[in-house]
């Protein structure tokens, strides 16, 4: 990777001098043509203009050449990144804008509809875990966040996990989405410590009181990490007191 920067700034040099003279080459040329007599000026107009011509073309497929070696040292580049295993840009992992585009996938806007129809609903939440086969998640660092809340949250599979994760299938990538166990509370410690303040937006939260789940507006969005899950995107949940 250190030789192909260099490699970069070689050739970046290289053309910059080339700049340079040609530029020196002209201003020794306009300097030279104000000592000439008028006519030898005029005898010399049709030459400088095809030496200017080929001049600006040679320039052109100079610069063209530099541009697709770049193009190809970048590509070397990104290659071996990927063999020193620095982790690539998640195409599985959505970030905002592939959320909207999800919210449009069908797997998805029928998964997020039997949820909130499951709300309350015995029938309807047994047809969702039978359909889904929801993944259950818990905190892994839980100890950890009591002395420090601020702590980024980390999650593993739990059986008895109060995380819904499901994997939905969009554009050829499996995304991890995350809802709220049913008849889920929602109180200050866990809405804290618990971090489902950091997983959904609740929107209605007030401290101080308990809240049930009445609507999953967007569901969360986790990435896996071996055996350890982590926040990719925040949902947002609608809350009512209990």
């Amino acid at each position: 990777m250190i030789i192909n920067i260099k490699l970069i700034i070689i050739f970046a040099v290289i053309i910059l001098l080339i700049i340079l003279l040609v530029i020196e080459l002209k201003i020794f040329e306009f300097k030279k043509d104000e000592k000439e007599p008028v006519n030898a000026k005029r005898e010399k107009t049709l030459l400088d203009e095809k030496s200017y011509s080929d001049l600006k073309e040679f320039i052109t497929s100079l610069f063209d050449g530099f541009e697709k070696r770049i193009t190809k040292l970048l590509k070397e580049m990104n290659t071996i990144n990927n063999r020193e295993g620095k982790k690539p840009e998640p195409s599985s992992v959505p970030g905002k804008e592939d959320v909207q585009i999800s919210s449009k996938n069908g797997a998805l806007s029928s998964c997020i509809r039997l949820y909130n129809e499951a709300i309350g609903n015995s029938d309807r939440q047994g047809e969702f875990h039978r359909k889904y086969r929801p993944m259950r998640a818990d905190l892994k660092n839980d100890q950890e966040r009591r002395s420090n809340p601020k702590l980024e949250p980390a999650f593993k599979h739990s059986d008895s996990g109060k995380y819904y994760v499901v994997e939905i299938q969009d554009s050829g990538s499996t995304n991890l989405a995350v809802f709220p166990m049913f008849d889920l509370t929602i109180s200050d410690n866990n809405y804290k410590v618990g971090a489902w303040g950091e997983v959904f937006q609740c929107t209605g939260y007030e401290m101080g009181h308990f809240f049930k789940v009445n609507q999953v507006k967007s569901p969360a969005y986790f990435s896996r990490e071996k055996d350890t899950w982590r926040l990719a995107f925040k949902g947002e949940l609608g809350l009512v007191k209990k």
